[in-house]
């Protein structure tokens, strides 16, 4: 009799750890489900916007005085495929269910309570401000690793041949960009 009960035990042992592994596996799929709506959204009919990082968005822009930027607005989570359900902030403040598809296009269709629907358009997945600097740190590295490579081949035999070789064929682009 004891071996039955302690068989019994080691069964729900393992399968509440087997359910536990399962919850976790698919907690850990729609997580990244919902990673690909991350960015900055808004919609040109209702006149609002916000950013969405892992399924929570945060206002950028409103049209209410119930909600101002950098409030919380949206919370979406992955139901299969490209389509996500969730609440929302409506104009009034209070939050409402909300199904949301990721369309072909890119753009979110929004189907909410109170019979409404609109569309979502990406503005961008990241901040333009964050994306300039970016590219200008990228141009200042490149035309320091190009000022040592004409250093360089100053010293070598041929300077031409010398940045052909290091910056290939169109290396003057490059030299005119760094003055």
């Amino acid at each position: 009799m004891s071996f039955y009960y302690a068989t019994c035990d080691r069964s729900k042992v393992l399968r509440n750890m087997l359910f536990a592994v399962c919850m976790l596996f698919f907690i850990g799929a729609a997580t990244a489900q919902v990673s690909q709506l991350d960015g900055e959204w808004y919609s040109t009919q209702w006149k609002y916007g916000y950013r969405l990082k892992n399924g929570v968005g945060i206002a950028t822009s409103t049209n209410s005085p119930n909600f101002k930027v950098g409030d919380e607005i949206i919370r979406i989570y992955h139901i299969e495929g490209n389509n996500f359900e969730g609440e929302q902030v409506y104009r009034d403040g209070r939050f409402y269910r909300i199904y949301l598809t990721l369309e072909p296009d890119g753009r979110l269709f929004i189907m909410g309570e109170r019979n409404v629907s609109w569309h979502m358009e990406r503005l961008r997945r990241s901040s333009p401000e964050r994306s300039d600097r970016a590219r200008e740190g990228v141009a200042k590295a490149k035309c320091l690793l190009f000022a040592a490579a004409r250093q360089s081949c100053a010293s070598a035999g041929s300077y031409s041949q010398c940045m052909a070789i290091r910056w290939g064929e169109d290396w003057m682009a490059q030299e005119r960009l760094c003055q």
